[in-house]
């Protein structure tokens, strides 16, 4: 197991960013951090000031994102607001390095399992087990959560051993009064304390109305389509009842309706609205 880092070795500040709300809280402008990111964080964030990303999936998985793939290929992509972003000279840790994307680079995996043991259950902690290969002494984690239950009830506990190993080792951790890591529900045992549930709670509140404010306008949206489209049918459904049914006459034949064997231009005008 490593010991801790030498006094005297060169500060080195990582961040390392996940997709949950508390990555807005990351040093995005601080110069002095480096922000790593992972898989398609890219596409997400607003800020171009990071200067890692790690991918690691087996490559048949990560090439199923055709926009990742290409931008790991070095393409220009478009993030979720529309913005370009590119990828240009910045590294990309990945199992396999691969001339396709061409700044890949292979993660060291077996150092990190050696050193740290092979408990790593996700890309996380094995960005962790990275930096302390780097010597890293400032380390903290945003928009990671990994709340209990789900995919994440086994992923959870290896990212707080590495958390441990890297406290042990001296390093400064950070991590956001948001996050689940290294959190208990009740605080510390026996004293019921409960400041970072509330503050869980509040930050989960205000994801939820911003959710909320934007399905509502999704909703009014549909429901003026719906209006129109009623209005549409009820058009329609006029026309066809008045203009297209013929009414027999006491002789038998079809009488009809229209002007001069023509249908007037105002019902044609409703007719046409209808169909648009």
């Amino acid at each position: 197991m490593s010991q801790r880092p030498e006094k005297e070795r060169p500060e080195k500040k990582v961040a390392i960013v996940g997709f949950t709300a508390s990555k807005a809280l990351a040093p995005w402008d601080d110069p002095t951090v480096e922000k790593w990111i992972c898989n398609n964080l890219w596409c997400h964030v607003e800020s171009n000031d990071w200067h890692r990303l790690y991918d690691l999936h087996e490559d048949e998985e990560i090439v199923k994102d055709r926009a990742h793939d290409a931008f790991l290929g070095g393409t220009s992509q478009k993030r979720a607001n529309g913005s370009a972003v590119t990828l240009g000279d910045r590294p990309v840790y990945v199992y396999e390095a691969k001339p396709e994307w061409p700044t890949s680079v292979k993660f060291p995996k077996d150092d990190v399992t050696r050193e740290f043991t092979d408990y790593q259950t996700n890309s996380i902690s094995l960005m962790i087990g990275h930096a302390l290969l780097e010597g890293v002494t400032h380390l903290a984690i945003f928009g990671v959560d990994m709340a209990t239950g789900g995919e994440y009830a086994s992923q959870r506990p290896s990212c707080e051993w590495m958390l441990g190993i890297a406290k042990g080792m001296g390093v400064n951790v950070y991590v956001p009064l948001q996050s689940d890591l290294l959190k208990s529900a009740g605080g510390i045992y026996g004293t019921g304390a409960d400041t970072a549930l509330a503050a869980k709670m509040q930050e989960r509140i205000e994801e939820l109305d911003t959710r909320i404010h934007a399905v509502s306008d999704q909703i009014n949206q549909l429901q003026l389509q719906h209006a129109q489209l009623q209005g549409g049918r009820e058009t329609a459904a006029y026309v066809l009842e008045v203009w297209t049914h013929p009414r027999a006459t006491r002789d038998g034949a079809p009488k009809d309706l229209s002007q001069n064997g023509e249908v007037p231009a105002e019902v044609v005008e409703q007719l046409e609205k209808a169909v648009a």
